[in-house]
């Protein structure tokens, strides 16, 4: 559903979203009835496969509305619950990862609900194939196919040897001047 969650992401969106979804799955527990003093520790590291975690019913909504991306309410009542069900030790780790949530809503399920409704698919997931064909396609719609030239040196960087002499050769061609 969020092909950009996981181990080895490296831009600060993918980051954001693999941390924010942890933070968010640390929530969840948090404001459940689990009678633990501290964290599972398979949330207390990089984004777990797997985790169980009870989901109280009025809190299923709006957990269905965070993950489509419509509303991220659902933070401010985990804030609420927490207070309730967790000892003061905890609740710093919680005020942070609260804003950690927050990123992987902007990053991930608001991002995948704008560019689904942008490129008119339906609800529902969508997996990393479908979503990386449709940033393909809105990056050619933004900056258009950019295709070489044939016989184009590609190792030649102008400014340097003879690309530059060959770009002093064009300029002078076209009248314009270089820097």
């Amino acid at each position: 559903m969020f092909p950009h969650l996981g181990r080895g992401v490296g831009s600060p969106p993918a980051i954001a979203c693999s941390d924010g979804y942890t933070a968010l799955l640390r929530l969840l527990w948090a404001a459940s009835k689990d009678p633990a003093s501290s964290y599972p520790s398979r949330v207390t590291r990089s984004a777990p496969d797997r985790f169980l975690v009870g989901v109280e019913a009025d809190l299923r909504a709006d957990l269905h509305a965070f993950l489509s991306g419509t509303s991220d309410r659902l933070l401010e009542k985990l804030m609420a619950v927490r207070g309730t069900r967790r000892g003061a030790h905890l609740q710093p780790g919680i005020v942070r990862d609260r804003e950690l949530a927050a990123g992987f809503f902007t990053y991930g399920p608001q991002a995948l609900r704008r560019l689904r409704l942008h490129h008119r698919r339906r609800a529902g997931p969508m997996p990393r194939r479908i979503i990386e064909q449709l940033l393909a396609q809105e990056l050619r719609n933004m900056i258009a196919d950019v295709r070489l030239a044939a016989g184009t040196d590609q190792d030649v960087v102008p400014g340097r040897g003879q690309g530059r002499d060959a770009a002093v050769e064009a300029v002078e061609e076209t009248g314009t001047h270089l820097p």
